[in-house]
Parts: C-alpha cells; sequence; structure tokens
C-alpha cells in the first residue's frame, strides 16, 4: 500500500515538474530524461568477436603479471635483504613475500591496464603459483637465475626442494 502511494506522489511531482510549475534541480529525473534513458537501454551493442579472443589473452597476462611481481620481489628481496632474509622464519617470509609480490603485481596491473575482478583474482593466483613453485624455473634455468641473483643463491633454491613440486611454508610437497 505505501509503495501506491508513493508512486502515485513521485508521478504527481513528475507532472509538476513537466509542467513547469515545480523547479527540477540538476540531477533529477524527469519523463523526458526518462525515455531517453529507457531509449539507451534498449540499444543492442554489437557482438564483438575480438572481445572473444582477448578475453583469454586478458586472463593470461594477469597470471604472468602475478608471476613477475613474484620474480620482481624476490629479486628485490634477495639484492636489498640478503642479509636479514637468513634469520626470518618462514612463515614471515612468506607474508612479506605475499606483500611485497602484491605491491608490484598493483604497479603492473596500473602498467598494462588489466581490469576486472577476474583477472585480478588470475593475478592473485598467479602470484601464489610463483611464490609455491618459483623454484621449479630454477630448476628449469639455473643459469639465467645465476646472472639475476648468485650461484650461491640458485644451488641453496635447487637443494631447498627438488624439481617438481611445491614447497609452502618451508615444507615440500612432491608433485
Amino acid at each position: 500500500m505505501t509503495l501506491d502511494v508513493n508512486k502515485t506522489r513521485f508521478e504527481e511531482r513528475l507532472t509538476r515538474i513537466d509542467k513547469g510549475r515545480q523547479w527540477a534541480p540538476e540531477g533529477v529525473v524527469t519523463r523526458d530524461m526518462y525515455a531517453k534513458r529507457a531509449a539507451r537501454a534498449k540499444t543492442v551493442k554489437a557482438h564483438n568477436p575480438l572481445a572473444n579472443i582477448l578475453y583469454p589473452v586478458g586472463i593470461l597476462m594477469a597470471l604472468l603479471a602475478g608471476l613477475i611481481s613474484v620474480l620482481a620481489a624476490r629479486y628485490a628481496q634477495f639484492h636489498l635483504l640478503s642479509d636479514s632474509v637468513a634469520d626470518m622464519s618462514s612463515d614471515l617470509l612468506l607474508a612479506g613475500e605475499f606483500a611485497m609480490a602484491s605491491c608490484v603485481g598493483m604497479v603492473l596491473r596500473m602498467a598494462i591496464a588489466v581490469q576486472g575482478k577476474d583477472k585480478l583474482m588470475a593475478q592473485t593466483v598467479g602470484v601464489w603459483a610463483g611464490i609455491v613453485g618459483l623454484h621449479n624455473l630454477v630448476h628449469l634455468a639455473p643459469d639465467l637465475f645465476t646472472t639475476l641473483f648468485s650461484p650461491g643463491w640458485v644451488a641453496s633454491v635447487m637443494a631447498s626442494a627438488p624439481f617438481q613440486s611445491i614447497l609452502f611454508r618451508g615444507v615440500v610437497f612432491a608433485m
């Protein structure tokens, strides 16, 4: 019952605004504006087949941005905090690495203009995949990582976890 009363009052007010007897402040929707919005809403957007192709590419780019942000975070951690990292617990290292990789990931997200919740989720998955599985890349390309980090770092990473495994909080899970 209250809905009907409110609806009739609203209709009466719109009638007064249309007749010019009531001043319409900016932002008030009049009947003309209402009709224009309804007409705009009815127009159907043309189907863009390129968007279907670019969607998985955007997801893949967000996933790679997450992996790259972990690599950048570990690079910064190695070169800036190499002495103090050995004293930290694995939980503290995990939290710090996730925070640093997330910050780097946000910058990458802005740089490559990745938008959307689905791409943010893909980037977060990429960060977690990088945190728990970056040592597998070290096993695949030790020469590359030796140039980025140091031979001692590569040796310690290869000794800490075997190839095709997951390293989480200092515990190795074989796949």
